[in-house]
């Protein structure tokens, strides 16, 4: 009868084995479940990451693009703001210019006109005394 206890024991403990082989293997089961879940969500968020980091680098670019053209741009305003500089003087001097011009034709027309008047009245007094 030991043998037979001995083999019942055996049975027993066999039996015991196998229901935490199974239990285990559904614990198991459902890590690898989780498992999977977590893969999955950990690729999900490497992409969504991927692209986060693509968009910050042509956000980068266009950054850096924008302030080469604004830099750029800015060259452009300078270079106008110095060529209306350099335009509104020349036509302030050609104006200066046509001042004096003018000065010096109202000028001469007084003279013209002085010599001219006398010469009519030179004429006209002589016209009168006759």
């Amino acid at each position: 009868m030991p043998e037979h206890e001995s083999i019942l024991q055996l049975k027993s403990e066999v039996q015991t084995l196998k229901i935490k082989d199974e239990y285990r293997s559904k614990e198991l089961d459902g890590l690898m479940v989780k498992l999977s879940d977590t893969s999955t969500k950990l690729n999900a968020l490497s992409e969504n990451i991927g692209r986060l980091l693509a968009a910050q680098d042509v956000n980068r670019m266009t950054d850096k693009e924008f302030r080469e053209e604004m830099k750029i741009l800015h060259t452009r305003i300078g270079d106008l703001h110095d060529k209306n500089y350099i335009m509104q003087k020349e036509i302030e001097e050609r104006i200066d210019r046509l001042d004096q011009y003018k000065s010096k034709l109202m000028g001469m027309i007084i003279v013209v006109g002085g010599f001219v008047g006398t010469i009519v009245a030179a004429a006209t007094g002589m016209f009168l005394k006759d």
